[in-house]
C-alpha cells in the first residue's frame, strides 16, 4: 500500500523510483526534503535511461518548489565537471528545463558542449560516450517547449562556428557505424513443428548439449512447448549437466508452466536458492502460494544500484493476471525498473485495484505512461 508518512530514507527510495508520492510530500514539507532534492540534481537517479526527458521533468517539478537559482548553480557546477555519457545526458535534460523556464544561458551551455563534441567527431577523436551525448544534445537542442524545430537551429549554429561547414559534412559526421550483434549461430528461429521440438528433446536426452535446449526455448515463441514435451524431466539433470545447459533448463522452467516443476521448486526452495526458484513458483501461481511468495520477496535486497537479483521475480509477477494483490502492491513498492513498474500499474488498473492514494500520486509520476492514464 502507498504510505505518505515516510522516513527520509523511504522518501529517497521512492524518489529513485520516480514516484509521485514524493512530490506530494515535498510540496507540503519543503525544508524536510530539500537536501535530498539537491543531492538528486547532481546524481543520475533513475534506473532506466530510455526516458531521461521525462525523468528530468519529474525532478524539475521539485526544483520549482524552491529557489531555482540555487539548484541551477549546483547543476551547472556539476555539469561542467561531468564526462560525456549517461549522467551528462541526464543533466543536459535538466538544463533544458531551466531554459524552457526562461534561463537562456542554459541553452548556451548545451550548445557549447554540442560544438565541442562536434569537433571531436570531425577530428575522429570521439568515443561511445561522446557520440551518445552528441545524439542526446542534438535531440535536446532541437526541442522547443511546444514543438520540435528540427535541425535548422543546430545547422545555423554550426555554420557560424565552422567555416568549412556543409550539409554533406554534417551528414557524414553524424552517420554512425554501430556494431551489429550477430544472432548466435546455434539459434534456429525457424522451428515451427511439434516433430522438431520432440526430436530436439530426444537429442538433448542422449547428448545433454545446451544447443538443443536453446532451440527448444526459441521454438516456444511459436509453439506451446508445454503441450509437446514434459520439461519436468529436466529436473533430474540439474546436478549433472554443464552450466550452459543448466542455464537453459532454468530458462525453460521460467517460461513454461509445469505443475511438477513447481512442486519440485516448492519442496526445495530455501534462503540460499530462492532467487532461482521463486520465479518458477510465481510463474505457476495458485492462491496457496501467496504467503510463500511474500515471504521470499521480503528476502531480496532491493537496491537502485543493483536490481538484477530481484528483477526476474518482479518481471514474472507482471505477467500473472490473477496473482494476489498483496504481491502486486509489494512488487510495485519495491520496483526501480520503469518497464516493470508500468506493467504492474497496468495490471492494477486492469483489475481495478488501484488505491485512491496511488491515483493522486500518479499525477506527479516520472513515467509519462502512468501520468497520461490518470490525467
Amino acid at each position: 500500500m502507498v504510505v505518505f508518512n515516510m522516513t527520509k530514507k523511504q522518501f529517497k527510495q521512492f524518489l529513485l523510483m520516480g514516484r509521485g508520492e514524493c512530490y506530494l510530500l515535498a510540496k507540503d514539507n519543503h525544508n524536510e526534503y530539500k537536501d535530498i532534492i539537491l543531492w538528486a540534481c547532481t546524481h543520475k537517479i533513475f534506473y532506466d535511461t530510455y526516458n531521461d526527458d521525462y525523468n528530468a521533468s519529474y525532478l524539475y517539478q521539485f526544483i520549482k518548489l524552491y529557489d531555482q537559482n540555487e539548484f541551477y548553480n549546483r547543476i551547472v557546477t556539476c555539469y561542467k565537471k561531468t564526462k560525456y555519457g549517461e549522467k551528462f545526458n541526464y543533466l543536459s535534460w535538466l538544463l533544458i528545463c531551466f531554459y524552457q523556464d526562461g534561463k537562456k544561458e542554459a541553452r548556451e551551455l548545451l550548445m557549447d558542449n554540442f560544438l565541442k563534441i562536434y569537433y571531436l567527431i570531425a577530428k575522429n577523436k570521439s568515443d561511445a560516450n561522446s557520440l551518445s551525448s552528441f545524439d542526446e544534445l542534438a535531440t535536446i537542442l532541437a526541442y522547443d517547449k511546444k514543438s520540435y524545430l528540427g535541425l535548422e537551429i543546430i545547422i545555423d549554429s554550426l555554420r557560424k562556428h565552422d567555416k568549412n561547414f556543409s550539409i554533406d559534412k554534417y551528414e557524414t559526421i553524424t552517420k554512425r557505424k554501430y556494431l551489429k550483434i550477430k544472432e548466435n549461430e546455434i539459434v534456429n528461429s525457424k522451428i515451427v513443428t511439434e516433430e522438431e521440438i520432440i526430436d530436439l528433446f530426444n537429442k538433448y536426452q542422449k547428448e545433454k548439449k545446451a544447443i538443443y535446449l536453446q532451440k527448444i526455448l526459441y521454438g516456444n515463441y511459436k509453439l506451446d512447448v508445454s503441450k509437446i514435451i514434459d520439461v519436468s524431466e529436466l529436473i533430474f539433470d540439474i546436478n549433472e549437466v554443464e552450466n550452459d545447459a543448466l542455464y537453459y533448463i532454468f530458462q525453460l522452467f521460467y517460461t513454461i508452466k509445469n505443475n511438477k516443476v513447481k512442486k519440485w521448486a516448492r519442496q526445495n526452495i530455501n534462503d540460499n536458492n530462492f532467487q532461482a526458484l521463486l520465479p518458477i513458483i510465481i510463474r505457476n501461481y495458485k492462491d496457496e502460494d501467496e504467503n510463500l511468495i511474500l515471504h521470499y520477496l521480503r528476502k531480496y535486497h532491493y537496491s537502485f544500484y543493483n536490481e538484477d537479483d530481484n528483477h526476474l521475480a518482479i518481471e514474472t509477477i507482471c505477467k500473472q493476471k490473477k496473482i494476489a494483490k498483496s504481491i502486486i502492491y509489494y512488487a510495485y513498492n519495491h520496483c526501480y525498473c520503469s518497464f516493470c513498474r508500468i506493467n504492474l500499474f497496468l495490471l492494477m488498473k486492469k483489475r481495478n485495484i488501484l488505491l485512491e492514494d496511488m491515483k493522486k500520486a500518479h499525477k506527479y509520476d516520472a513515467l509519462e505512461e502512468i501520468k497520461k492514464i490518470n490525467l
